[in-house]
């Protein structure tokens, strides 16, 4: 479903994963902060950062969409990076 061609499914596939968080749904979410859609964008970003998962996989992730040129979707990633004390949330 992370792959669905309709944004309304992907952005629905990000929030339940962000509800039912696990290990193995860190991966769909990882793509779902690089989709074409901004509000899945933001929807993965927020799911990653209020999830505790603390890799570098998912920090690093958060980091490479920060100069995206969508504000909203850079305010998550922002939001998502404090939530994890990361020290590059002063840069952003």
């Amino acid at each position: 479903m992370s792959r669905d061609p309709v944004p309304d499914v992907r952005w629905a596939t990000a929030s339940e994963l962000a509800a039912h968080f696990t290990p193995a749904f860190r991966e769909a979410l990882l793509d779902l902060v690089n989709d074409s859609d901004c509000d899945v964008r933001a929807q993965a970003a927020i799911a990653l950062g209020a999830s505790n998962d603390r890799t570098s996989a998912v920090t690093d992730a958060l980091v490479s969409v920060l100069d995206h040129g969508e504000q909203l979707v850079r305010l998550e990633i922002v939001y998502a990076l404090a939530r994890r004390d990361d020290p590059r949330t002063d840069v952003a």
